[in-house]
């Protein structure tokens, strides 16, 4: 079983081409989750519930590499909105 790996560094360093690479030269499915795709789709708990899903799946499908972009607002989209669970949960799954 591979452990997590958390890519951190500045606006262009080339983190999600990274990403990209080790998942096509892997074979892994890459799952993407970004604030765009969570906050504007799913707000609130819902945005939860679609990050524990795909984090579900992933699992279920391994190789998986799961992309998760501006974290920070992933894990903050449902209480910026002024509801949903909190950041805290969503942490857990990971």
């Amino acid at each position: 079983k591979a452990p997590p790996v958390l890519l951190v560094g500045s606006h262009g360093a080339g983190k999600k081409m990274l990403v990209n690479a080790v998942a096509t030269e892997t074979g892994a499915n890459l799952f993407n989750l970004t604030p765009s795709n969570t906050e504007g789709k799913y707000p609130g708990k819902k945005a939860y519930e679609m990050v524990h899903t795909v984090l579900k799946v992933a699992k279920a499908l391994p190789p998986s590499v799961v992309w998760i972009d501006n974290a920070e607002s992933v894990f903050t989209s449902g209480k910026k909105k002024g509801g949903g669970e909190p950041p805290n949960r969503i942490l857990k799954h990971l």
